[in-house]
């Protein structure tokens, strides 16, 4: 199962991820991933972004200060791939539901957290993330036809999430 939100709104997606993380853990699931821990402050760059990494809470900055006037992208590649990381030990150990912030720009070529979100699927495990227009199309061929567009609502992704089917013995 592979959820996702299609949106160029930026902010609300994540407070439903955060929100849908939250409820689903009160529940006993067992929920790994990222969700944005601190939006860009006004003023900021709005890639200068914090992610907390579930369910251990250690945040992440996968944004670096390029100084005055760069233009270059700011992403800390070293900071993504430490949370890639995290976050396939534990889907290794039995992660139930994955939400990850967005398939962006690393995942469309690949990257990020795209190998993390293949280990969960071929586990059984659902994936919840959010795609913006520029990386739908990668994302759809990512997918493979095994995506479902969800509606922006946390009620809707607790119900998508609750379809998937009890695990068979082996």
């Amino acid at each position: 199962m592979l959820g996702y939100i299609h949106t160029a709104t930026r902010g609300r997606p994540n407070a439903i991820l955060s929100e849908v993380a939250a409820r689903l853990t009160a529940q006993g699931v067992r929920v790994t991933g990222l969700v944005q821990f601190r939006a860009p402050q006004t003023g900021a760059h709005p890639c200068d972004m914090e992610l907390m990494c579930l369910p251990g809470g250690q945040v992440f900055s996968i944004a670096q200060d390029l100084g005055r006037g760069a233009s270059g992208c700011r992403m800390d590649i070293g900071s993504l791939e430490t949370a890639v990381a995290q976050v396939e030990r534990e889907i290794a150990q039995g992660a139930e539901v994955l939400i990850v912030n967005k398939f962006g720009a690393q995942e469309s070529k690949g990257h990020g957290f795209s190998a993390a979100i293949a280990q969960a699927l071929d586990r059984g495990v659902p994936v919840i993330t959010v795609v913006n227009p520029l990386n739908i199309e990668a994302f759809l061929r990512f997918a493979d036809g095994m995506a479902t567009e969800l509606t922006p609502e946390a009620d809707a992704i607790m119900a998508w999430v609750a379809q998937k089917p009890a695990a068979t013995p082996t």
